[in-house]
Order: structure tokens, then C-alpha cells, then sequence
């Protein structure tokens, strides 16, 4: 399972984008980074619904055990991790790249995205009391797979040569594309 993914013009690619990308490579820079930009969008916004590329996660517990916690605890599947999600234009590549921001939010996402199981802390089991669910001292949690990064790509895959055209024509027609970007991130787990 990956933490990230790469999108670039390759030999998949229609003749007329493997010609636009060598005859006008700052378009074609600009429309990899907007390309970047709309799977990060993308992938935000399957987390938030908890259904990256369409694919429910599978619950943390179950909704009884939910209703009890109240609204102390996160609804949003991943929790902040969700927004640790970004874009990194490589120049020497010539590619985009699409996944997490910091090493530990990689870190983090492989780990749930693969599943565990993990001990529950003292301060977990204290929560868990207060609300009238008691945890035996030496108990574990499992925590289901939530696969993201995989299938949004798949999701997404097929969108991809489509929109990088769209973007290069648009450019193209209304001149624009060749303004400075000022945004830079830098994304882990390749």
C-alpha cells in the first residue's frame, strides 16, 4: 500500500500531450501542478466524507459505543491527519506528486492505512470510564484498515490525462499559465 503517488507524462499519454509537454514546458508545469492540486482536493474530500475513491472505512466501533462518548469524540475519519494531505511539484522530474505532508503524517497514514492494533493508555481508559465503558488495564484496540491514498488514485486515474488536456488548452486559449506559483510544499513517503 503506498503513501503517495506520481503523476507525470509518460508513454500512456495521448501524442498531443507528449507533444505539448516538450513544446511548452512551463504549461505543462503548470497544468502538472494544478493536476496536483485537484487529487489533493480530491483526497481531502474522500476523507471527509470517510469514502476515499468510493470505498467506505470500515468503523472504528460500534454506534452504541459511539452514542455513549457523545460528541466528545472526532466524527471526521483520520482526525486532523485528513488535512495532511498535499502536492509537491518536481522540477527535475517533471512530475507531481500527490500524498502526505511530514514525515510523521506519513508515517501516521501508512499505519491506518494498513490497520493495527495498539495498546489503550491509562488517559484512553480514563476517557473511556468517565463516559461509562470500562477497559480492562491491559486492553487493546483495533483499528481497521483505512485505505486512501490507493483508492482515490484509482478513482482518480482515469480523470487524469483529461484534465491535465483541458488545462493545457485552457492555457493555451486564454494565455494564462505562465504567472509565477508561490506555493511550495514538500510531501513524504515516496
Amino acid at each position: 500500500m503506498s503513501s503517495g503517488l506520481r503523476i507525470a507524462v509518460t508513454d500512456e499519454a495521448s501524442s498531443w500531450l507528449k507533444w505539448a509537454a516538450g513544446e511548452f514546458p512551463a504549461l505543462m508545469k503548470r497544468a502538472l501542478k494544478s493536476t496536483g492540486w485537484m487529487m489533493q482536493k480530491a483526497t481531502k474530500e474522500g476523507i471527509r466524507k470517510g469514502a476515499p475513491g468510493g470505498r467506505t472505512y470500515a468503523p472504528f466501533m460500534s454506534a452504541g459505543r459511539r452514542r455513549k462518548l457523545g460528541k466528545s469524540v472526532s466524527r471526521v475519519p483520520l482526525g486532523k491527519l485528513g488535512r495532511a494531505i498535499g502536492y509537491q511539484y518536481r522540477e527535475d522530474e517533471g512530475a507531481v506528486y500527490v500524498g502526505w505532508l511530514s514525515p510523521s503524517a506519513a508515517s501516521l497514514g501508512y499505519k491506518l492505512q494498513a490497520g493495527f492494533t495498539g495498546r489503550v493508555s491509562p488517559k484512553m481508559r480514563r476517557f473511556f470510564f468517565y463516559r461509562g465503558l470500562g477497559m480492562a488495564k491491559n486492553a487493546t484496540i483495533d483499528i481497521p484498515p483505512r485505505p486512501t491514498i490507493d483508492p482515490m488514485f484509482k478513482a482518480l486515474e482515469p480523470q487524469i490525462p483529461k484534465y491535465l488536456e483541458g488545462k493545457l488548452w485552457a492555457y493555451l486559449r486564454d494565455g494564462k499559465g505562465y504567472q509565477r506559483s508561490a506555493r511550495k510544499y514538500r510531501v513524504y513517503g515516496q
